[in-house]
């Protein structure tokens, strides 16, 4: 295996050093680039402009929470040619966990996140902070990762001011994918070489905009040439393969109506809200039988994105009530994930959940997500992962998420028990008696006090110690349990 590595590197740098030396490329203009956004979430406002060496800077200003965009070269590019990138990261993600940058090559010039509805395959890398390079495929049932590989030990590639160079060639039927002339020893990608018609590829660059308050990195060349090195600066008005919606959604809740104490984040009995579904390590379809979601896991994390468009957009200290109905023969854990308008994070913002199986029929899923203790605030985005260890075969079928209001199960009435007039002339005769009595016997046992009150404390002598001690830990657990049951308000 480390010769055929080793042969593998030696071949595709010295035929892309001839092609180098032989074939001139041909200009790459601004008008053969597209701006493409995810359609979920804010509209991903990803800024493109030219660098004073004609490179392509992608960047973006403050956070759009379940959204990314980038850029697609709509032209093919060839991979018996083979495929040279060069980037700069200008953005160090110190201290982020979700942030990334990256590219992907299709059969397709779509956007890669919707590749698969549409036909799209091929290969995707998300570079993450700590340098971690993520290569996946995109195939009939999804996206999934295939390994991770960190290129240089020494170095970080996503340090502020790092340049990588990527290179990407089939050699005979086998796909060499190199980073900083390492060889990325994966023999899963060559699969991938079937999905390219005539060894044509599509390439893409994209960016989170999930964590970053500010994001950019540098396409320097591609095939050795500044990727925009004729024509205008790239202008926004290009279009996009996803066009990102503004209007006003019609099917949103109205988050001002003071009644509204439920409603359905995604209706998975819908066909159309199922096909508009992206996940990771399964499949899905819609079932016509269940009239449900049905999801097939076909790796080890598996999950469903639920699009959330800021419309829906919710306060999780109001909703705070999930209940899912769901049939399975699974029994294990699964996780919920979601966002927050102060948290933008999935990496962070998670609530496991105990997953029953439900012999044959629908069982309704019912939690409170405040157990988990970032749940408050805006909540932006949501994801369900059925299976924490997901394995090929687990079937899972949805039919909703809804969320609702916290009510008290058991509220007391504050209302007064009726009394007779019987009643109420003998319980004021008592009082009376009582009130009588109990001056009588305070004015006995009233110390002297001369008329002066200079001394107040000494009003209360006639009571024992003992009995203050009682009545001020009485007075104090009945104030705890009220800050307890404010706090709490639902536990």
């Amino acid at each position: 295996m480390k010769k055929l590595t080793a042969l593998l590197a030696a071949v595709m740098v010295i035929s892309l050093f001839v092609s180098a030396l032989t074939v001139a490329p041909a200009a790459l203009d601004s008008g053969d680039w597209e701006i493409v956004n995810h359609s979920s979430g804010t509209p991903a406002n990803v800024k493109i402009e030219k660098t004073a060496a004609n490179g392509i800077r992608l960047s973006h200003e403050g956070h759009y929470p379940a959204s990314n965009a980038g850029l697609l070269y709509k032209n093919p590019l060839n991979l018996k040619d083979g495929i040279t990138l060069n980037v700069t990261i200008e953005t160090s993600a110190e201290g982020s966990g979700d942030a990334w940058y990256g590219f992907w090559l299709l059969n397709k010039p779509l956007y890669f996140d919707y590749a698969n509805k549409n036909g799209g395959k091929g290969l995707v890398l998300l570079c993450r902070p700590g340098g971690a390079h993520q290569w996946h495929v995109i195939d009939d049932s999804g996206f999934h990762m295939l390994s991770t590989d960190y290129g240089a030990d020494d170095k970080d590639y996503y340090e502020a001011g790092v340049t990588v160079e990527y290179e990407i060639k089939n050699i005979d039927g086998a796909l060499a994918v190199v980073v900083d002339g390492a060889l990325v020893e994966e023999e899963k990608l060559n699969d991938i070489l079937k999905f390219f018609e005539n060894d044509e590829a599509y390439i893409g660059f994209s960016m989170s905009q999930t964590e970053l308050e500010y994001q950019s990195f540098v396409i320097n060349s591609l095939n050795g040439e500044a990727p925009a090195s004729t024509g205008d600066a790239i202008p926004m008005e290009s279009g996009s393969s996803t066009t990102p919606e503004t209007t006003v959604d019609p099917d949103a809740p109205d988050w001002n109506d003071p009644d509204l104490k439920s409603f359905t984040l995604i209706d998975f009995t819908k066909p159309e809200v199922v096909g508009s579904l992206t996940s990771n390590d399964c499949k899905l379809s819609y079932d016509e039988v269940e009239g449900a979601l049905k999801v097939e896991v076909t790796g080890p994390d598996p999950y469903v994105n639920i699009p959330m468009k800021k419309a829906w957009y919710f306060d999780g200290d109001t909703f705070c009530i999930v209940k899912m109905d769901y049939k399975t023969d699974y029994e294990g854990e699964g996780t919920f994930y979601y966002t927050t308008k102060e948290v933008p994070s999935m990496e962070i913002c998670s609530l496991q959940i105990d997953i029953e199986a439900t012999e044959g029929a629908y069982k309704t899923f019912e939690m409170d997500m405040q157990e988990s203790s970032y749940w408050t605030g805006e909540i932006r985005n949501f994801r369900i992962d059925p299976a924490v260890e997901g394995e090929e075969g687990q079937v899972f079928y949805f039919k909703n998420i809804n969320f609702e209001v916290w009510e008290d199960d058991n509220p007391q009435p504050e209302t007064k028990p009726e009394t007779t007039d019987a009643a109420t002339e003998a319980d004021t005769d008592a009082k009376t008696e009582a009130a009588t009595d109990a001056k009588t016997d305070a004015a006995t046992k009233a110390p002297e006090t001369n008329g002066s009150k200079e001394n107040p404390s000494n009003e209360n002598k006639g009571v024992p110690v003992f009995v203050w001690v009682i009545i001020g830990v009485v007075a104090a657990a009945a104030i705890a349990a009220v800050i307890v049951i404010v706090t709490k308000k639902k536990k």
